[in-house]
């Protein structure tokens, strides 16, 4: 049975399962390659006149997308555990998104007891033959998926089916299952610019810097 069959009450668009989201809650999404960035532009564009007070909580922004825009000031407020260009920029140009500095390996303790999520939003794979989806190359701690409220799960044809711990949940999990193909984010690394040049020159001359604590440390000696 082909998968829209089958989970055919779980379909729907954007705007019916953003109709899930209500002014005031916590919306969770996740890391890089799997934010649902269609998705959230979507979001973004339902904002305007239906929701208010939204924070949405990510971890760093590999694309373009609307979310985060000034003109949504008020309707989602981005709160990023990630501070790279996209968020830096949108900052630049009046936006209220805000960084939150944490260790990686605090994450799921901060979001698990702090900032518990009404709402998960996140990009998936179709459901394979067991009713199975991936959640691709970012997934969450699966912990998250237990305690909120709605999860809902862009579909997306480009995903890769990626196995493992925390990767696969599922479809009956999901609240809403919303078809958004769109390719994934891919990331290019700049030219150096003359600063990054001259250091590394200088870096290629120097050789490996080591700390003057473990250069003084002498190697332990074996066992005989």
């Amino acid at each position: 049975m082909d998968w829209r069959e089958a989970y055919k009450d779980k379909i729907m668009s954007p705007e019916a399962a953003f109709a899930r989201i209500h002014s005031g809650d916590i919306v969770m999404s996740n890391f890089g390659g799997s934010i649902p960035y269609a998705l959230l532009d979507a979001l973004a564009d339902y904002s305007l006149g239906h929701l208010e007070n939204v924070t949405l909580w990510l971890a760093g922004f590999y694309k373009e997308t609307k979310i985060g825009n000034k003109i949504y000031n008020d309707h989602v407020t981005v709160k990023s555990s990630f501070f790279g260009p996209l968020e830096r920029r949108a900052k630049a140009e009046g936006s209220d998104l805000s960084y939150q500095a944490m260790h990686l390996s605090n994450a799921s303790f901060d979001r698990l007891g702090k900032r518990r999520p009404d709402v998960i939003v996140t990009a998936g794979t179709e459901p394979d033959e067991q009713g199975r989806i991936s959640l691709g190359v970012n997934p969450f701690d699966p912990a998250l998926l237990d305690i909120c409220d709605t999860l809902i799960v862009q579909i997306n044809r480009n995903m890769p089916f990626v196995c493992g711990e925390g990767c696969l949940i599922p479809a009956e999990r999901a609240a809403c299952l919303v078809p958004l193909d769109e390719d994934l984010p891919e990331l290019i690394m700049p030219p150096p610019n003359e600063d990054q040049r001259k250091i590394a020159a200088y870096m290629s001359r120097t050789g490996p810097v080591c700390s003057s604590a473990s250069a003084a440390s002498p190697r332990p000696s074996a066992r005989r």
